[in-house]
């Protein structure tokens, strides 16, 4: 059958770094670190709650913020480097 996608199993790992498509990978990535930090969040509210302590709460939030960077900050460098790949092809010099 032609124009099917071979399938492969492969980690997540591997099909970030593998793929060409940036969009994929944003929303890949994304969701992840939303699951992730709706999780975090669940978590440190029940905590705050359970030890009657807002100090855990908040450093959930800063938990939070720092998945969220680093996931942003991720996808800028690799979608950077995919972008300027495709557009300016290395040029071997004689």
């Amino acid at each position: 059958m032609q124009g099917e996608a071979k399938k492969e199993n492969i980690s997540v790992k591997q099909y970030i770094k593998e793929n060409d498509d940036p969009c994929s990978n944003v929303m890949l990535l994304g969701d992840i670190a939303g699951v992730l930090g709706v999780t975090i969040c669940a978590a440190s509210i029940w905590l705050s709650q359970h030890f009657n302590n807002y100090l855990i709460d908040a450093m959930g939030s800063f938990l939070i913020s720092i998945v969220i960077g680093s996931v942003s900050f991720f996808i800028q460098k690799q979608n950077i480097d995919k972008l300027l790949g495709q557009a300016l092809p290395y040029e071997k010099d004689n």
